[in-house]
């Protein structure tokens, strides 16, 4: 069975690997990344056991870091093609609309995991977990 990737996201994937932003030169290749990582704790840990590490968040740079804005996704996107072989990820999106207590509010269940879709905090976690899934 093959997996077919849309166009588009296969175009992305080459342009983020040839980008070489102005950060490249001021940082060597990270082999820790940590996406959504809030108050950077585990970053901070890595950090001090060697890991040249990478934090990603909203929190840190609304505009920059916004997982689910073009930009910010290509952003991640970069990070993780720069990374090399044996690195580590940690990945914490939130998650808080696909527990059993949120599923009055968000409409999640078996039969229609995608919820109400009509609510944009149900969409933007739809969206994100398209990503991460890709």
């Amino acid at each position: 069975q093959h997996v077919q990737s849309p166009k588009v996201l296969i175009a992305l994937v080459l342009l983020v690997g040839w980008m070489e932003p102005p950060i490249a030169s001021q940082h060597p290749e990270f082999n820790f990344f940590e996406l959504f990582c809030g108050k950077q704790e585990v970053s901070r840990v890595m950090h001090e056991a060697g890991y040249r590490t990478a934090s990603y968040d909203r929190e840190k740079d609304a505009k920059a870091q916004d997982f689910l804005s073009a930009p910010g996704f290509l952003l991640a996107l970069w990070v993780v093609a720069k990374m090399p072989v044996n690195s580590l990820g940690l990945l914490a999106p939130d998650c808080s609309s696909w527990g059993i207590p949120a599923r009055g509010s968000s409409g999640r269940n078996f039969i229609n995991s995608a919820g109400q879709v009509f609510s944009a905090w149900v969409r933007s976690a739809n969206v994100m977990v398209s990503r991460l899934a890709c």
